[in-house]
């Protein structure tokens, strides 16, 4: 006689939505580049979709100076079901400052989702600016150059009489 075994399996998903937050709490970005791009990741679950609303807030970095606002159809970041990381572009403007070195930071707010939460530390994160090392390097040889033949353009100092009588003599 055989025998039939037969097992039964019964698959709970128990997975969680997932908590949303940056990646890092701080980024650098050279001013001549296009975009600080931040990224979001997903930790602890991926089920389902979740989102968040990004924005910006100025520190010494001022809108519409060193960099644009979020455009309006991209503040809003979905993340679908089971993806891990999203990118939130934020435009720079290039004031070709010599020192530049200011920032911004960028927030999150407005979670949407069943159980879905923000990662405790990572709704904010700060965004360094800073001057272009080879813009730097191109204005700090001009300087140098310009000051070794400075005495060739210095305007002079004699007054007329000075000059007339000195040149008479030539």
């Amino acid at each position: 006689m055989l025998f039939r075994s037969v097992t039964c399996v019964k698959i709970i998903d128990d997975d969680e939505p997932g908590n949303i937050g940056f990646q890092n709490a701080e980024v650098t970005f050279s001013e001549t580049g296009r975009f600080a791009e931040l990224t979001l990741v997903r930790e602890s679950g991926c089920i389902g979709e979740i989102a968040c609303t990004v924005s910006t807030a100025p520190g010494d970095a001022i809108e519409g100076t060193d960099y644009e606002p979020i455009p309006e159809d991209q503040t809003k970041v979905i993340f679908c079901h089971q993806q891990l990381q999203a990118h939130v572009r934020i435009p720079l403007l290039n004031t070709q400052s010599f020192n530049k070195q200011c920032c911004f930071t960028a927030n999150l707010t407005d979670i949407v989702g069943i159980r879905a939460e923000f990662i405790k530390d990572k709704t904010t994160c700060k965004i360094m600016i800073c001057a272009d090392d080879k813009m730097k390097n191109i204005i700090d040889n001009v300087t140098r150059i310009v000051a070794e033949d400075m005495d060739q353009f210095q305007v002079g100092h004699e007054t007329w009489p000075t000059w007339k009588i000195g040149r008479a003599h030539v």
